[in-house]
């Protein structure tokens, strides 16, 4: 299956919230893969870094995405390194229209700072967070490359992302549906 608007970038890029909002206004389904994987384990994902590691965190994200894209007419916002994994990448990428939500390093650790979630933070358990937040985007900049359209989110309202995802969205649908059918019937 295919046909689903893909949310990558950086945590606190804002693709749950945003995510969130575009679906509700295009009437699809959303899924974050982050509380999938919780959904799935029982677990929070601080748990399972804790108790078993990054790579086995890493291996039940690729199970959930390999779940969550079975489905179509879905807004997926995916955890801040699932783009990495080049599996999961060639997957996301595959019949979906995927957007990178950039986002300031600077920005990144203001808003870690000032979460009101509660959720732990391991970006923060760093001497110098803002160091840590550039050395992991440096390099996490080639995957998050390979989105379709890359669109900036600082300084900007929710209000504006979200009509900016809503046509980039429509856009890719219609462009989709006129290859489909310009594509001459095979016998």
């Amino acid at each position: 299956m295919s046909d689903n608007l893909i949310l990558v970038g950086f945590s606190c890029s804002g693709k749950t919230t945003l995510g969130r909002n575009v679906a509700r206004r295009l009437r699809l389904t959303f899924i974050d893969t982050d509380r999938y994987v919780e959904d799935m384990t029982g677990r929070t994902i601080p748990e399972i870094f804790r108790e078993d590691g990054e790579v086995a965190f890493r291996a039940l994200e690729r199970e959930a995405i390999d779940q969550i894209m079975s489905q179509r007419d879905q807004v997926v916002s995916t955890g801040g390194g699932a783009f990495v994994d080049p599996a999961n990448r060639q997957r996301l990428r595959d019949g979906n229209l995927v957007i990178h939500l950039q986002v300031r390093p600077e920005t990144v650790v203001d808003r870690l700072r000032n979460s009101r979630s509660g959720r732990p933070r391991p970006l923060l358990d760093s001497p110098d967070p803002l160091e840590r937040v550039m050395q992991l985007m440096a390099d996490r900049k080639e995957a998050y490359s390979a989105a379709h359209v890359t669109i900036g989110v600082d300084d900007r309202t929710r209000y504006e992302l979200v009509g900016e995802l809503r046509r980039r969205w429509l856009a890719w649908q219609r462009a989709r549906l006129a290859r489909a059918t310009a594509a001459p019937a095979h016998r």
